[in-house]
Order: structure tokens, then sequence, then C-alpha cells
């Protein structure tokens, strides 16, 4: 459980990055935005700056946002045991929602007038086609990514699966700490 909340969180950490580095710096894009010869820039064609690629990659992914509540709140509705429960039904909501806004974020960029899909909108960009710039290879970035995903998949390994029975002793262990050798379970059995 804990490994894959780490490894979630290295994601979205790692992508962000990717994105908001690659886009607001000189070649004003990802790897692969470079391959098919797009480029995101401001409104006036100018490139973004690392606030607008963050609050860029943030508004594509807030349906995650969305799910992760979703999530949530269906655990806490699996606790009641209900299978009735509204926060399930509330979860389910959710997860819906979530999805018509992934849907209509991105068709959105087939009706608007500049083509821009919903994130694009929030953070007052635009995706043109990059010509006329000279094409740079971001190695610092791309270094600097690799040591980062190289990192994370250590990290990933060395953490180990954390069960609630490590994380919360048992009462038995509580009383032995506290009172040591004084008080045995068979002990209290035997003066009944």
């Amino acid at each position: 459980m804990l490994k894959l909340f780490v490894y979630r969180v290295f994601n979205v950490v790692l992508g962000w990055l990717y994105y908001a580095i690659l886009e607001s710096y000189q070649i004003q894009g990802t790897l692969g935005k470079q391959v098919i010869g797009i480029s995101v820039t401001d409104l006036q064609g100018d490139k973004i700056s690392f606030g607008k690629a963050t609050a860029r990659y943030f508004g594509k992914s807030f349906f995650l946002v969305i799910l992760v509540a979703a999530g949530l709140i269906s655990s806490i509705g699996k606790v009641t045991g209900n299978e009735n429960s509204p926060y399930l039904i509330l979860a389910i909501i959710l997860i819906i929602v979530g999805l018509i806004i992934l849907f209509v974020g991105y068709l959105m960029a087939a009706v608007t007038p500049e083509k821009q899909a919903l994130h694009d909108i929030m953070a007052r960009c635009l995706v043109v086609r990059a010509s006329g710039q000279p094409r740079v290879t971001p190695w610092k970035s791309l270094v600097a990514l690799g040591i980062a995903v190289f990192l994370s998949g250590k990290v990933y390994g060395m953490i180990r699966d954390v069960d609630e029975a490590t994380i919360r002793p048992q009462p038995s262990t509580v009383a032995k700490r506290i009172f040591g050798d004084l008080i045995q379970p068979h002990d209290r059995l035997k003066g009944v």
C-alpha cells in the first residue's frame, strides 16, 4: 500500500517536472512535441513561464485529483460494510464527473477557434506549429530526468510493504513494553 502511494507521488512529481521544465525551456515542448514539430506558447506567441507550464500540467491532470478523492471516499464506504452506502454512490458519481471533465476538456480543442483544450484555456497557452525554431536537444533536462527516474526506482525498491500489523503494535506487545514480565496473560487467568 505504501509502495503504491510513493510510486504514484513520484509519478506525479516526475511528470510535472518533465512537462513543466521542457515546455518552459527554450524548446517550448516535450520531446514528443519536438518530434511532431509543435510547441507551447503563451497567447502572444512567446515562451511560457514555469508557472504557466505547471498550471497547464495540473490542468491536464485535474481529473486525477477527482479520481483520488473518489478512491478515498469509496474506501470510507467499504469500511461501513454497506453495499448501498452513500459513500460508494458518491464515489461513482465523482468518477463519472472526472471522466466527463477529462473527455470534454480534450474535445474542446476540436471546437475552439484557437484549437485550445481546457488546460490550455486555463493556463492561457496555445499549441502551435514550431516553424522557424531551431531544434535544440535539452541534454541537461534529459540527464536530470534520467537521474530522477533512476533514483525514484531505487527509492521505490527500498520501501518495504507496510501493513497495519507492523504500523500498529498489538495490545499484548504494548503491555509487555510498559509492565515487562510483571503481568503475563496466563497469570490473569489463574487468579480468576
